[in-house]
């Protein structure tokens, strides 16, 4: 990106975060009113407010956690462009996620990671904060164990500390241990239809645990807006949030699983199943081996 590309990108980060506030502060009035009516309320309508109350306050809170996050995606992106850091072996460089940045900064979390799910072929959609929240994903990917997949199939907070990682997960919880994740919070992408995704923050310092999954719930709804109902935008003229521009959308596990499937003579479903197991059995990541077989450095013998 060029100066003027940087520009425009703080502009419409701002841009959103105006509009952002203002629906904020339109959902906090109508909340005060109901709040106000609390006062004389009867027994027939004093419900009706509680509700109406509580679901402008959590408007309210979601438009907030919007606004914060694209101001700090607009502050991320000052004095120039996206820095760099290293990529794989077939990828030098790779631009660091701001956008992702901005959002477990918002969490005050370690890192954090997005996954929308992809059950059709068992490879996530995944956004990354840091190479650590990148780091800790893959081995949810690899191992198809975690709190992600726990939120996916049971739609519940999840919420651990390294104590009871190996109690839980018996492969994740070593592997994550061992990178140093100290606690981690997983909450679900809100939507009418569920199974949408989930949202993880790593080592959350907000304390108590139960404010930081509040907070993590807060953003999950903000971040469906932006990438559903696309709300996010302060006018439909804004280009959309570079959220998924950030994705990992496994081009390189999907390229070699074509490759194994035409080789092999099987469905590249199973081609990734094969991919993953050769993967977990050489203590490599899915893309590592992927990058191997595409390179054809790795010989195509799966047997």
């Amino acid at each position: 990106m060029d100066a003027r590309d940087v520009g425009r990108r703080i502009a419409d980060a701002q841009a959103r975060a105006r509009a952002a506030r203002r629906r904020a502060d339109g959902a906090a009035a109508v909340a005060e009113r109901h709040e106000a009516a609390l006062r004389d309320a009867g027994a027939m309508t004093r419900q009706m407010h509680e509700t109406m109350a509580e679901i402008h306050r959590r408007t309210q809170q979601r438009h907030d956690t919007a606004a914060s996050i694209h101001l700090a995606y607009a502050a991320a992106l000052h004095p120039g462009p996206p820095r760099l850091r290293p990529g794989g072996p077939r990828s030098p460089e790779v631009a660091v996620p701001l956008f992702m940045t901005a959002v477990a900064g918002v969490l005050r979390g370690r890192g954090a990671t997005l996954t929308l799910d992809d059950r059709a072929d068992g490879l996530d959609v995944v956004v990354a904060s840091t190479p650590f929240a990148k780091a800790v994903q893959d081995v949810e990917l690899l191992l198809e164990e975690g709190p992600s997949h726990d939120v996916a199939s049971g739609g519940e907070v999840v919420v651990a500390a390294p104590s009871e990682f190996s109690d839980r997960w018996s492969r994740y919880g070593p592997c994550v241990s061992e990178l140093g994740v100290r606690s981690l919070v997983a909450v679900p992408l809100p939507a009418p239809q569920g199974g949408l995704g989930s949202l993880l923050i790593l080592d959350p310092v907000e304390r108590p645990i139960s404010r930081a999954t509040s907070r993590a719930r807060a953003v999950a709804e903000a971040l469906i807006d932006m990438i559903v109902a696309g709300s996010g935008s302060a006018a439909a003229s804004l280009p959309p949030v570079p959220l998924l521009d950030e994705a990992d959308y496994h081009e390189r596990a999907h390229q070699a699983a074509g490759m194994i499937s035409a080789q092999a003579g099987c469905r590249i479903h199973d081609a990734l199943a094969l991919l993953r197991a050769r993967a977990y059995a050489d203590g490599l990541t899915i893309d590592e081996v992927a990058d191997q077989v595409i390179a054809r450095t790795r010989p195509f013998d799966w047997s």
